[in-house]
């Protein structure tokens, strides 16, 4: 294999390890919340359509901020809203009060969470 076949083999792999690393969960409204003084400033967040543990990309559809952060329970319990993030997701997002955001899971989706 030459070195432009060993160019695009290697290019094909890249694409292919990073394609699917987020799947679409949901799109609604976002509020924010202060969590429990064990997670301190993490980027936390719950939801009822991931169990905790899973890790979420929430893009603010505004602004196009984006943040990592983790399930940590379920919630909200408010018809429209799909996540309630902590407020240090809520400042890297750029709001205060509630959002229209889309979710997506990302791979690995899964993380250990603090006991």
């Amino acid at each position: 294999m030459g070195g432009k076949e060993r160019v695009l083999a290697l290019l094909a792999a890249v694409l292919l390890l990073g394609a699917g690393r987020f799947t679409f969960v949901a799109a609604g409204t976002a509020s924010w919340f202060y969590p429990a003084a064990e997670y301190g400033r993490d980027h936390v967040c719950a939801m009822n359509i991931e169990p905790p543990g899973t890790r979420v990309l929430v893009v603010n559809r505004d602004n196009g901020r984006e943040a990592t952060c983790t399930v940590i329970g379920t919630g909200p319990f408010i018809p429209g809203r799909v996540i309630d993030v902590s407020l240090s997701v809520a400042d890297a997002l750029g709001f205060d009060g509630l959002a229209s955001v889309s979710v997506y899971r990302t791979f690995p989706a899964k993380v250990p969470l603090p006991r």
